[in-house]
């Protein structure tokens, strides 16, 4: 996974990778290099399906993604944080993104 600087992911907090080998370790190497290589067939899936205020879209090919809010910007609702994890694998390796994005809820739906 590559980002150029001017092009990092569009988060309102913070995002991280972890790489796993086949047993769910994280993979050490001589290099000290964590990366699936370029020109690898990847596959794209989320293993955090449990979103409550939108939903996602996620392209199982490009890895490109749509999360729509249920809420809008209407001076009721107040702006809330949720997270979907994204899965990146070549097949042999894993990688997992985490993606937190901001959403309008209504604050009477919240759980206090």
């Amino acid at each position: 996974m590559h980002f150029d600087k001017a092009q990092l992911p569009p988060v309102s907090a913070f995002w991280s990778l972890t790489m796993y080998d086949a047993d769910g370790f994280q993979v050490a190497n001589r290099i000290n290099h964590f990366a699936i290589g370029d020109g690898d067939a990847l596959k794209y899936y989320v293993s955090s399906p449990w979103l409550t205020y939108g939903t996602l879209t996620l392209d199982e090919n490009t890895g490109d993604y749509v999360y729509t809010s249920y809420g809008t910007n209407d001076g009721y609702n107040i702006l809330y944080e949720e997270a979907f994890t994204v899965v990146v694998t070549d097949g042999h390796y894993t990688t997992t993104g985490t993606i937190y994005v901001q959403t309008y809820v209504d604050p009477y739906s919240l759980a206090w």
